[in-house]
C-alpha cells in the first residue's frame, strides 16, 4: 500500500515529518524495485536516506503498522499472486521470489491470503472455465 494512500495517514500523522514521509516514500521504491530479490539489509537502505537503522525502522512501523520485513513480504505475496494468476507455475513463482522449499512459499501464501497457491490457481481456472 502506498504511503499516501494508507488509510491511516493524515496530514498529523504521529511525529513523522515531511521529510521523515519522503524518506519513507523512497524506501517504498527500493523495496518495490527490488520485489524478486530477498530482503534488502536494514543499514544500506537507512544510509541511502541519511538516517538510522532504529530510526528507518520506527518511522516505517508508524506509518504502516508493520515492520519493513512484513511490508516486503506483503508486496512479495501480491506480486507471487499476479505471476500464478497470469500462469506461472507454482514452483517457478516460489523461484522467481526466492523460495527454496515451495511448501514454506505456499506456507507463507495461504498465511497472507488465507488460501494454498494451488487452490487459488485452481479456483482461478475454474472462473475462466464458466
Amino acid at each position: 500500500m502506498d504511503l499516501l494512500e494508507h488509510e491511516n495517514y493524515s496530514e498529523n500523522h504521529f511525529c513523522v515529518t515531511d521529510k521523515e514521509r519522503r524518506n519513507i516514500k523512497q524506501i517504498e521504491n527500493k523495496l518495490k524495485e527490488n520485489i524478486y530479490r530477498n530482503f534488502p539489509q536494514i543499514e544500506p537502505l537507512s544510509d541511502s536516506i541519511g538516517v538510522s537503522p532504529s530510526k528507518l525502522k520506527t518511522c516505517f512501523k508508524k506509518i504502516h503498522q508493520k515492520t519493513l520485513y512484513q511490508y516486503y513480504s506483503d508486496l512479495q505475496m501480491e506480486a507471487a499472486k499476479e505471476e500464478i494468476l497470469k500462469g506461472k507455475s507454482i514452483n517457478e513463482t516460489a523461484e522467481l521470489f526466492n523460495y527454496s522449499n515451495v511448501s514454506k512459499f505456499s506456507n507463507r501464501f495461504k498465511e497472507h491470503f488465507g488460501v494454498l497457491p494451488s487452490k487459488m490457481l485452481e479456483n482461478n481456472l475454474s472462473n475462466l472455465a464458466n
